[in-house]
């Protein structure tokens, strides 16, 4: 999952979802949180997000990225930090722009609104809009008319926005066939790694630079803080059985997503006793986490009443777990290995409390106190010699590979035969094979830094400025052949590169000022509700 998600940069399809979707139909809703701590996740320019609010659009866009990838989707990915703030992110992004679009004269009436919910095929019966269906959906939802609606008008604003800034992206023939080209020109490199590990032998270290390497890098050398955290976890297998799905839940489920369902052999929905069962399931599973969802927020408030996960326990006679020292940094199996857990565990002080932590359909939700924390101390050169000595061999045989790569790089310059070099020099030389942009790239490529210095080399500059990094090792391409993109793939191919063309430039013309929005904005986030 996170190798898809690293190849939608700037979390596209996280604003996709945001921004696109009209709804979501999920049985188990928004979820319950306490008002009192749902009031305020985020204050964009004095307007409030709330707990409440964000946790709708998460779920929106779970479901979306979920339709979209299927079984490639990891679950565990959804519920870590990362993914939670691009979600608000894209939350916060989404109130700039509505904000932005009003002050820019954009507006939606009444009657718009109307007409496009009426348009919308989830409402309609014998194609045309039924308000009985409408309401009974939205009821399904867990929606009000009045919430629904807003959001409606806001995805309306958010197109028009969208509409009115691609109208300044103008694109020419040329441009189109310069694209292509520049995506599909192929290119063969020659390619010589200069790796660490076989100047290690060469490097010699002293007491005397062992503890002068110490002292210029104490900084590094602390011993790893450590808690011990008290938890309660309520997982949704335990209420299963209490999550009953009715026929009349399930119908409705099925005729609302037919389209989920449809047989790859002759392009139409299966039947309702077909699919009833992996409904029924569905169903009962999102049923089930909203009720251990809630009942996660009842012991919460409890445990706040009490302000001792250990007293709460005692009184209520409901066991509490505890973890054994946990060291930062260290991996470990079970909950102590999941990293939202152990990341909340360790900014909290000892005796605090983290809110409610959704750890996903594994763990379920997580109530969780630091009993005790030692902090960091730095370490002694006794206690950190093997560290330190690991830490100065290996930078001093980088830095040996980089000076090998840099002075063979010279010679190169001196018109000197890459090959003939290589063998005085003991390196291999390889080669690339033809590769472009788009396609067969050399799996060291792994940086922007690395491509842009691949793409760099060309016939009018055969040799690169500076060595490749990899890693901690060092890399040369020295450009040796190209050829041209074929130009009849091009005419096969002219209308989906004029699209991705368009859309590349619109997508940077959104993004260009979206960020400018995010810069002039005022914006907080309380990061211990998210």
């Amino acid at each position: 999952m996170l190798s898809i998600m690293r190849k939608h940069a700037q979390s596209w399809i996280i604003k996709v979802a945001l921004f696109s979707i009209a709804i979501v139909f999920i049985f188990w809703g928004v979820g319950s949180f306490r008002s009192e701590r749902a009031s305020r996740l985020a204050q964009v320019n004095g307007k409030t997000i709330s707990v409440a609010e964000y946790q709708q659009t998460y779920r929106q866009t779970l479901d979306r990225i979920k339709e979209v990838y299927g079984q490639q989707a990891d679950e565990k990915t959804f519920y870590s930090p990362e993914f939670k703030r691009k979600v608000l992110d894209g939350l916060i992004e989404k109130k700039l722009i509505q904000e932005a679009g009003k002050a820019m004269g954009f507006s939606v009436s009444s009657e718009e609104l109307s007409r496009a919910i009426q348009q919308m095929p989830y409402f309609q019966e014998n194609g045309k809009f039924s308000l009985a269906k409408y309401k009974k959906i939205l009821q399904m939802s867990r929606l009000s008319p009045e919430a629904f609606e807003a959001e409606q008008k806001e995805a309306l604003l958010q197109e028009r926005v969208t509409s009115f800034l691609n109208g300044f992206v103008k694109i020419e023939p040329e441009e189109i066939r310069n694209f292509y080209s520049f995506l599909n020109n192929e290119t063969n490199n020659y390619f010589l790694r200069f790796k660490k590990e076989d100047y290690k032998n060469r490097v010699d270290i002293t007491p005397d630079q062992l503890k002068a390497y110490f002292v210029q890098n104490q900084s590094r050398y602390r011993t790893p803080v450590q808690v011990r955290l008290a938890y309660l976890d309520t997982s949704p297998k335990d209420f299963e059985a209490k999550a009953v799905v009715t026929d009349k839940e399930v119908q409705e489920y099925y005729q609302q997503n037919q389209q989920k369902f449809i047989d790859s052999k002759n392009n139409k929905p299966q039947a309702l006793d077909q699919v009833q069962n992996q409904i029924r399931n569905l169903l009962q599973t999102g049923k089930a986490y909203e009720l251990a969802r809630q009942k996660a927020e009842e012991s919460y408030d409890q445990v706040l009443s009490k302000g001792n996960l250990k007293v709460f326990s005692r009184e209520f006679k409901i066991p509490v777990k505890e973890t054994e020292w946990m060291t930062s940094g260290e991996n470990k199996t079970g909950i102590e290995g999941v990293k939202e857990f152990t990341q909340k565990g360790f900014t909290l002080k000892k005796g605090e409390l983290a809110p409610v932590l959704d750890l996903g359909p594994e763990w379920g939700f997580v109530i969780l106190q630091v009993t005790d924390r030692r902090e960091s101390q730095p370490m002694t050169l006794e206690q950190a010699e093997s560290r330190v000595k690991e830490d100065l061999l290996v930078e001093k045989a980088a830095k040996l590979a980089l000076s090998e790569a840099e002075t063979f790089l010279k010679n190169l310059r001196q018109k000197k035969d890459i090959h003939q070099l290589a063998r005085e020099k003991n390196q291999v030389v390889e080669e690339t094979g033809f590769f472009s942009r788009v396609k067969n790239r050399p799996p060291w490529v792994e940086t922007p830094e690395v491509q842009e210095v691949l793409f760099s080399v060309g016939p009018s500059n055969p040799i690169p400025e500076k060595p490749l990094k990899l890693g901690t090792d060092y890399g040369i391409v020295v450009y040796k052949e190209s050829r041209p993109a074929s130009m009849e793939d091009f005419e096969k191919d002219r209308e989906r590169f004029f699209q991705a063309l368009q859309q590349q430039k619109r997508t940077a013309i959104f993004e260009q000022w979206s960020r400018s929005l995010r810069e002039k904005a005022k914006v907080s986030i309380n990061q211990d509700l998210l």
